[in-house]
């Protein structure tokens, strides 16, 4: 038997009931975790959030499960969680009756917290960063730069990778470069992904491609920057789009 490779191969194999249950909670954590991503893990129909597993379904004939992917979370809402059969890490739950959403909310909240502490770069640690820039202009132009590019989507946030400062949504996508010349670049990459392939619409000719998955746009001083604002916010929200687990517009 073929293993499913989407969310909804995994609801399709699953009873009417069963999938009914899965797929409300689905369009629930999509509204009440926006950010986080859908994806297969062990088998199972899942979402993730920075990369790290937020939560996944099952869905059989007589019940369907919730597995938030840590024993923390079950263990800081047992009181929450008493009247349902709770084993190993696992809620099990009537397929005729979902979670409710206040539930949900609570267990998302837990998970997300376990996950953003331990993955969620921090902005402080690129202002420590930025202590290192001697240069009172070239720290201008930073600056302007990470203003610029948090100012794309919500999801996006900073921290120091490859000892600069760089960007991520549920993955490393932009660095900038500082290292060289006087002129700031900013790198767009596909992060750790191994072989993949780019390609944005760059109306402006703005981009210098360093391979198939990885291009920059040199900034000569601060006035050159702000020209080519509008049209760098363009590239890097076409950029995000186009990765595998890029953020939503």
């Amino acid at each position: 038997m073929t293993k499913p490779t989407t969310f909804d191969e995994c609801l399709a194999a699953m009873t009417p009931e069963a999938r009914a249950a899965i797929e409300t909670l689905r369009r629930r954590v999509h509204a009440l975790a926006p950010d986080a991503v859908e994806c297969i893990s062990y088998g199972l129909p899942a979402f993730k959030l920075h990369g790290k597993g937020l939560l996944a379904f099952g869905g059989w004939k007589k019940h369907c499960s919730l597995y938030p992917m840590s024993g923390r979370v079950l263990s800081e809402l047992a009181a929450d969680v008493a009247k349902y059969e709770v084993e190993k890490g696992t809620v099990r739950f009537p397929p005729a009756k979902p979670l409710p959403v206040v539930l949900l909310k609570k267990i998302l909240k837990v998970r997300t917290a376990e996950i953003e502490s331990k993955t969620k770069p921090k902005t402080s640690d690129v202002d420590a960063w930025m202590k290192s820039v001697k240069s009172a202009p070239r720290r201008e132009k930073i600056e302007r730069l990470r203003a610029l590019i948090r100012s794309v989507h919500p999801s996006i946030v900073e921290g120091v990778k490859w000892n600069s400062p760089s960007f991520r949504t549920t993955e490393w996508f932009a660095t900038i470069n500082t290292h060289g010349p006087r002129s700031l670049r900013l790198i767009l990459h596909a992060g750790a992904k191994k072989g993949a392939t780019m390609t944005v619409p760059d109306p402006k000719g703005l981009l210098k491609w360093l391979g198939p998955d990885r291009a920059l746009v040199e900034f000569a001083s601060l006035d050159e920057l702000e020209s080519k604002a509008a049209a760098v916010k363009t590239l890097v929200k076409a950029w995000i789009a186009r990765l595998p687990t890029g953020a939503s517009s």
